[in-house]
């Protein structure tokens, strides 16, 4: 079975290599070889040309039968995930069960004024906007672990710090209830990334996974021209797709962040 995973460089390479039937060698030899004389920018985006390159060298179009991605959020450690991962129209009555019993440590007088808004998210437009639509109910993934440690050099929202719709619903109470509310689920919780499988491969895939690989081999700093991103578009992701579930300490995520640099 030929699958995209690109959990590490090691893997991608390992993962590009059985899919276009060659040794890693020849997969590093080949992307080393790429010029650029004829490139021009105007026409076809960097990450396009590197892939199209590849392939022309190789003489052959690559697929595989299954795609990894990893999820990133932060929940209680231990959380094995059961039910699977769950959209977000699935997953809000326990976040708000879980925002609202963090209010709950706080004194009479911010309950009386957090409460309301916690219940009902409002004050905040994204909540709104995310909760309304199913497009935005996910569950969403990258397919490169590496962007989970990078957020701010890829232009990301950081998934590990705090899941979008948490800071959503803390948006929504006043200033003083939202930051102890923040501290007080980061405290509580912990960042988890959530590698499963899903069938097939989106050849597009295959773009920013060629690209990861050139920028590592020319020593190139990660790009967000290295990832996509899965949407399920509102589906569970079973339990019987997930291959692990990584906790996180601040000291390991500061160690991969001091490795990728």
């Amino acid at each position: 079975m030929k699958t995209l995973d690109c959990e590490t460089y090691e893997t991608t390479l390992a993962s590009i290599a059985k899919i276009y039937e060659l040794n890693e060698t020849t997969v590093i030899a080949l992307l080393e070889s790429i010029q650029f004389t004829l490139y021009d920018w105007r026409k076809i985006p960097f990450e396009d040309y590197i892939f199209k390159e590849f392939e022309l060298a190789i003489g052959k179009n690559g697929t595989a039968d299954r795609t990894i991605w990893f999820h990133l959020t932060r929940c209680k450690s231990g959380n094995m995930f059961e039910d699977g991962i769950l959209p977000l129209n699935l997953m809000l009555p326990k976040i708000h069960e879980e925002v609202d019993s963090l209010i709950d440590s706080f004194t009479k007088k911010e309950k009386q004024k957090a409460s309301p808004k916690s219940t009902f998210g409002r004050g905040d437009s994204q909540y709104g906007l995310k909760t309304s639509n199913p497009i935005h109910w996910g569950p969403y993934a990258m397919l490169m672990k590496q962007v989970a440690f990078v957020p701010t050099l890829v232009g990301n929202h950081d998934y590990l710090e705090v899941p979008e719709i948490v800071e959503d619903i803390c948006n929504g109470l006043d200033s003083n209830t939202n930051s102890k509310v923040l501290a007080a689920y980061k405290k509580s919780t912990t960042p988890c990334i959530i590698k499963f499988w899903v069938n097939g491969l989106d050849r597009r895939c295959l773009v920013p996974a060629v690209c990861y690989l050139y920028n590592n081999i020319i020593n190139e700093e990660f790009s967000r021209l290295c990832n996509t991103c899965f949407d399920a578009g509102g589906v569970v992701i079973p339990n019987a797709q997930i291959l692990k579930i990584e906790y996180l300490s601040k000291k390991n995520i500061g160690r991969k962040v001091k490795e990728l640099k």
